[in-house]
């Protein structure tokens, strides 16, 4: 005989009160929540924090055995600026509400107490501090970057947007550069096993130059897997150089520490790991000009040294060498001959019958000078004497008795006998009346 099927809906009282929708429903368990509990105290440890451009912020806090949401509006976020970080653990002050639309219950927080450090906390700090003692930290044992790396290594997510971010700017810096991916997690349980295990990998590849481990920013939580010791020995056990490129500007990390050199985003690891081509381009023609000025001014130099060279051979050609012998051998005999006794005494008769016939050309010249000018004196006496003045109808009268010559007719008395000279005689008259003036 069969059992009737039983149905458990049939246990099921029918409804005697109004049915709820789910956003009554909801509503009534936020009011039950902020009248049972209203303005509370709680402690635990910051993680995924997040803050928006509104200003808003965004936290989990938590302990060993449960999770809490919490959100702080902008006016209470700007007066906790400096209180919250993700691993600090703190006490905060707030009350306990539903966010409807999610239907989850969080902390509206409005005031942080530190409470001492979070549990990741404590053990970054610890692990740093024994890393440091042991000189993982120290600048000397940094290697420095290759200057034009051929290949780069990169630890990271394939599918993440840190490898896109620095895919996309090393390919506007250098286009066409060789960049070999080893795929790992970053993050989650096993994720620092497989991102020491792609350092070493890379290691193990020689066209790789430079290494760089890198992701994306998250919680202190999301980035643990590079404060992991395993990931730290890898870095320093790297024979190629390393850069740590992990989180946001303002994330550090153990990696960060340990590796080569810190990059603070991929962003940035791109730009540091190689020169732009534009740069290397002006670096080049840079160079270009220098060599060329340079290179210009050496053929300069020994162009001019060739031509001092050439002129020393010169001097120093046989031919020249021999005819400069016997110029000064000339010269010499030259100066013998004027020291020869004889060679003197025929020098100054030679130089006296020069000088007999300059004396007899300067009397010779002064003879007809002489003469010249004696006969210009003759012209210039005859042309003075009163005679040859007579010849152009002239005349002198002198008083014959005193011979004197008579200029004016004053003085001149009746009876005086006066003697007239003309150019061919003379003649003799008295005065009978003399005339006065």
């Amino acid at each position: 005989m069969t059992e009737p099927i039983h149905d458990p809906r049939s246990t099921i009282p029918a409804p005697t009160a109004p049915i709820l929708s789910v956003t009554a429903l909801t509503r009534q368990i936020r009011l039950l929540l902020e009248d049972g509990f209203g303005q509370v105290w709680v402690e635990g440890e910051i993680s995924n924090l997040k803050t928006y451009d509104s200003g808003h912020t965004y936290f989990t806090l938590k302990d060993a055995g449960a999770q809490l949401k919490c959100m702080v509006w902008a006016q209470h976020a700007r007066l906790l600026n400096g209180k919250l970080a993700d691993g600090r653990k703190i006490q905060a002050y707030g009350r306990v509400s539903v966010f409807e639309k999610s239907g989850q219950y969080q902390l509206y927080v409005e005031d942080v107490k530190e409470a001492g450090r979070g549990a990741l906390q404590e053990a970054f700090e610890k692990l740093k501090a024994k890393l440091k003692a042991e000189g993982l930290f120290d600048a000397g044992r940094k290697k420095p970057l290759p200057i034009f790396p051929r290949c780069i290594g990169v630890v990271s997510s394939p599918t993440g947007a840190a490898i896109r971010d620095f895919l996309r700017a090393l390919d506007r810096r250098f286009p066409n550069l060789n960049v070999l991916v080893y795929p790992s997690r970053v993050q989650g349980d096993g994720a620092a096993v497989e991102i020491a295990a792609g350092i070493r990998a890379l290691n193990g590849r020689p066209e790789v130059d430079v290494i760089v481990v890198m992701r994306g920013g998250g919680s202190l939580e999301d980035l643990w897997a590079f404060n992991e010791e395993i990931v730290a020995r890898a870095l320093a056990a790297s024979r190629k150089p390393t850069i740590s490129a992990v989180g946001h500007e303002v994330d550090f990390t153990i990696s960060d520490f340990v590796a080569d050199l810190r990059a603070a985003t991929p962003t940035a690891a791109a730009e540091q790991v190689i020169r732009s081509c534009a740069e290397w381009l002006g670096q080049i023609r840079s160079i270009e000009r220098q060599l060329f000025q340079k290179t210009r001014l050496l053929l300069a130099d020994w162009k001019e040294r060739l031509t001092d060279l050439r002129h020393a051979l010169a001097s120093r050609e046989p031919r020249q060498v021999l005819r400069e012998y016997r110029e000064r051998v000339e010269l010499v005999r030259q100066r013998l001959r004027e020291l020869d006794p004889r060679w003197l005494v025929g020098s100054w008769r030679q130089k006296l019958a020069l000088a007999g016939e300059s004396l007899s050309r300067i009397a010779s010249r002064a003879a007809v000078e002489g003469r010249y000018r004696l006969r210009q004196c003759e012209a210039r006496v005859a042309l003075l004497n009163p005679r040859a003045t007579l010849k152009r109808g002239y005349s002198m009268t002198f008083d014959r008795a005193t011979g004197r010559l008579i200029k004016s007719a004053a003085g001149i008395s009746t009876g005086t006998v006066l003697r007239t000279e003309l150019h061919d005689g003379a003649l003799e008259s008295e005065v009978r009346c003399p005339t006065k003036p």
